[in-house]
């Protein structure tokens, strides 16, 4: 017969119901505090979470530092001028390139599961 509980996890140590569960295998990293549940299954326990918040936070991060980029090498670009500190010429390409990133990293994080 298979349990589910309310779950916490600290520090890799699995609580449920005020009781650690030093057995439980962690089905995450299991660093950082976090609320999931603990699966039981004849004498094996899982404990799992959610990761979307995580994710959620790193894509935020690279959505806030790509614009960044793009203005610092954009502001960069522009004061290079004459034949010997011109921008590269693949500059605009890259920066498209950074920004169709951060496009598709906003989508993604749109549709996080």
């Amino acid at each position: 017969m298979s349990v589910i509980l309310d779950a916490t996890c600290t520090g890799k140590i699995v609580n449920t119901v005020g009781m650690p569960v030093p057995t439980a295998e962690i089905l995450s990293e299991g660093n950082g505090p976090s609320e999931g549940v603990l699966l039981m299954q004849g004498g094996k326990q899982y404990y799992v979470t959610s990761n979307a918040t995580d994710l959620k936070e790193v894509i935020t991060k690279l959505n806030d530092l790509i614009p960044k980029l793009v203005t610092a090498f954009t502001s960069i670009a522009s004061g290079m001028t004459g034949p010997t500190t011109a921008p590269p010429p693949s500059l605009a390409t890259d920066l498209a390139a950074l920004t169709a990133v951060n496009v598709q990293l906003t989508l993604l994080k749109s549709m996080l599961k």
